[in-house]
């Protein structure tokens, strides 16, 4: 909505509106794919853990984040662990070990806010990952792909592609959700030999970053069951133009308030 906003200071409304449209459709096609599939397919138990923070423990989570509704519409079902028996010095809540393990005890693929290879590094945490079912069995990912601080700034304006990188990471790459297979741009599969990227630098503000995402047909559940690979064409119509303005009024906003 933000860039619609600030479209109309630059005489660029209907730009601003194709792009956001463009976003918009991607999104809602992809969790209607998700929905569909879901009525066939039973829906993985996500685990998001945000952040383990010593001496504390391991930070809750809750239904109110951008993560879970995001983790929802992928066809995923987020396990809520929204207590802890831990009370920091400033008032946060945070899970014990045995809390962290009960919790998430069910948990089909795992999510780390984190970098897991240093959080794997960690030998007073290394026991209670291990005993994590979705750890045995090779199913978690971490936000570290793209590089340390990219989840932090393009994941913002591209919801459509977070939603897609939670679909291939959640549905173990599946092609049948409408997109087809979709390359992960944030989620990183730590098992999968998955490099962290180094964090790019800017070397021209007015070129166009690159953004990845795949555009999305609609499916029935039937199509869920196929399992046939389709894939669909990555949406490269556009994406300069819609990176390059993304980027513009980002810079605008951070001025007009931080400036």
């Amino acid at each position: 909505e933000w860039l619609k906003y600030f479209a109309l200071f630059f005489n660029k409304e209907a730009e601003a509106t194709e792009i956001f449209n463009g976003i918009k459709e991607r999104y809602v096609c992809t969790a209607e794919n998700a929905e569909a599939c879901n009525l066939v397919n039973s829906a993985p138990l996500v685990a998001w853990s945000p952040l383990w923070y010593p001496p504390f423990g391991w930070t809750n989570n809750d239904n109110s984040q951008f993560y879970y509704q995001a983790i929802e519409a992928a066809g995923g079902s987020m396990i809520v662990c929204d207590t802890g028996d831990v009370t920091s010095s400033f008032g946060g809540e945070y899970m014990t070990d045995e809390e962290f393990l009960a919790c998430n005890a069910a948990a089909d693929v795992c999510v780390f806010a984190q970098d897991w290879d240093q959080l794997y590094q960690e030998s007073s945490v290394r026991d209670v990952l291990d005993a994590l079912p979705c750890v045995q069995n090779g199913r978690v990912f971490d936000n570290q792909k793209n590089g340390q601080n990219d989840w932090f700034e393009s994941r913002i304006s591209n919801p459509d592609v977070l939603l897609e990188d939670l679909v291939m990471a959640i549905h173990d790459d599946s092609s049948v959700y409408g997109i087809g297979f979709h390359n992960r741009v944030w989620l990183r599969d730590v098992f999968a030999n998955e490099t962290v990227a180094v964090d790019g630098v800017c070397e021209d503000t007015e070129e166009a970053v690159t953004v990845l995402a795949n555009e999305c047909v609609n499916v029935i559940s039937t199509d869920c069951q196929a399992g046939e690979f389709s894939e669909q064409s990555s949406s490269k119509e556009n994406v300069g133009k819609v990176s390059l303005l993304l980027t513009f009024v980002w810079g605008v906003f951070l001025a007009v308030n931080f400036g």
